[in-house]
């Protein structure tokens, strides 16, 4: 076991990760979608709904040799999954399951960071978690450089998508309200914001695994599932963010592999009703579940399953973000009492910790 001090000083040391993000991988997901949709026809499962753009992110906004500590990345998952669980009593425990990756991982300025030792041991045991929870701190920790780079002298805040949404439907069987009947979602939202100005959302969908490159192709073909399946605006216009962490357990390079969906929705600006007040408490309302696509000529579409964020809802989506973010922040703090402050009860203000699930 290494002293306390050799620890701290090993988080706070600059080292690399390998990005890739480029139009081979692009041509890689696209055949892997490809793949995918043939198996589910074969299996007479229902087709997913995709993204339908995926593009490579500038090296100007993420460089392929990207610097960071391990301490930015566990303080980020430990961050983000302060309200994992949903419920008003979790936060501290997050931060002490991101803290057992301290020595899992190990660079430094003139070398790449991979698993070591400790690493592999937990990789051994659990490497589903430690896969998944990886892959959210690097994701994370990405999109935010990446999102301020796009939008200098902006904030970004990233929030559970999950529990955001728990504020307008009725996501699972145990939530009260009419289903949204549809098991794919994002995993989080990246809101860029400046006081005065309307926020920007973004779909982040993140992943990991302990394999090759082909695994990560598959899994950000299924990441363009989750993040299709939340709609901000127009049809098909709510930008997104999709990343696979590589974590390879023969002493090949840790990589995290992104593509981003562009679109031009997102934007949650005043358009019908009033503006947004943060300051009000949190509200629980019941959106209607479904997708609507827009008409083709005089034919009106049928919807499609998941949720959709119409501009009549703009303000009170602006601040059910807000209120998920001031109660992970109160979580992650480990107040109990303040955080569920900010939630509302299908958000788990009164509920004991359950833990959420989704496909793969």
């Amino acid at each position: 076991m290494k002293p306390t001090e050799e620890v701290l000083q090993d988080l706070t040391r600059p080292s690399n990760v390998s990005v890739h993000s480029d139009d081979a991988l692009v041509g890689k997901v696209k055949a892997a979608i490809t793949a995918d949709d043939e198996k589910r026809k074969e299996n007479e499962d229902e087709p997913l709904r995709r993204k339908p753009d995926l593009v490579p992110i500038l090296p100007t906004e993420l460089p392929p040799l990207f610097e960071v500590t391990l301490w930015d990345v566990l303080h980020t998952l430990a961050r983000a999954t302060a309200l994992s669980w949903r419920g008003a009593g979790r936060g501290l425990t997050e931060h002490r399951g991101a803290l057992k990756y301290t020595q899992a991982l190990a660079g430094g300025r003139d070398s790449f960071l991979g698993l070591t030792d400790e690493g592999h041991r937990i990789a051994d045991h659990y490497k589903s978690l430690q896969s998944r929870e990886l892959g959210i701190g690097f994701a994370l920790t990405l999109s935010e450089h990446m999102l301020r780079s796009r939008f200098p002298d902006h904030s970004v805040t990233i929030v559970p998508a999950d529990t955001a949404l728990r504020a307008g439907w009725a996501l699972t069987s145990r939530d009260k309200g009419e289903k949204v009947k549809y098991r794919y979602r994002p995993r989080y939202f990246a809101e860029v914001w400046r006081p005065g100005e309307p926020s920007l959302a973004i779909t982040l969908a993140c992943k990991g695994n302990h394999s090759d490159s082909a695994t990560s192709a598959e899994q950000l073909a299924s990441a363009s599932a989750h993040a299709e399946a939340v709609h901000i605006g127009t049809w098909n216009e709510t930008p997104g963010l999709l990343f696979s962490t590589q974590l390879p357990t023969d002493g090949a390079t840790m990589t995290v592999h992104a593509l981003q969906a562009p679109g031009s929705g997102g934007r949650l600006s005043p358009a019908e009703g009033r503006e947004a007040n943060r300051n009000a408490p949190p509200f629980q309302t019941n959106v209607m579940p479904d997708i609507y696509p827009p008409a083709e000529g005089l034919v009106v579409r049928e919807p499609v399953r998941g949720c959709h964020v119409q501009p009549k809802d703009y303000a009170w989506f602006q601040e059910s973000l807000a209120h998920t973010t001031a109660a992970g922040l109160m979580a992650f703090t480990g107040s109990g009492h303040a955080t569920a402050r900010h939630l509302t009860d299908r958000q788990g203000r009164n509920a004991s910790p359950v833990s959420n699930t989704r496909p793969a």
